[in-house]
């Protein structure tokens, strides 16, 4: 599980910052990628503490169910506050995948 954590790590990370490149103005660029990188690292850490605790509650069965409750909100919150935002940017071009 770890290795495909890591394959998609590395996939995802690039991605995430071409995103951000594309719908941040060049003024702050740094500052966001900072702010994104520090989100990012806190949620390693708030996940590990809050996989824990849930272990520790409710068991192992539980913690994939709170990570998929969280991830479905992020993914709906993303495709509202970023994606539509892309939508709405006529001189951007698609990423090619």
């Amino acid at each position: 599980m770890r290795f495909l954590l890591g394959l998609t790590a590395a996939g995802l990370t690039p991605t995430v910052n071409i995103l951000i490149k594309k719908i941040t103005p060049a003024a702050i660029t740094g500052r966001v990628f900072g702010f994104t990188m520090s989100a990012g690292y806190l949620g390693v850490f708030g996940g590990a503490v809050l996989g824990g605790q849930v272990t520790a509650w409710f068991g192992s069965r539980y913690v994939f169910i709170v990570t998929s409750a969280l991830l479905l909100m992020n993914a709906v919150w993303v495709y509202f506050n970023v994606y539509k935002k892309l939508q709405g940017h006529k001189d951007l071009k698609p990423i090619q995948s």
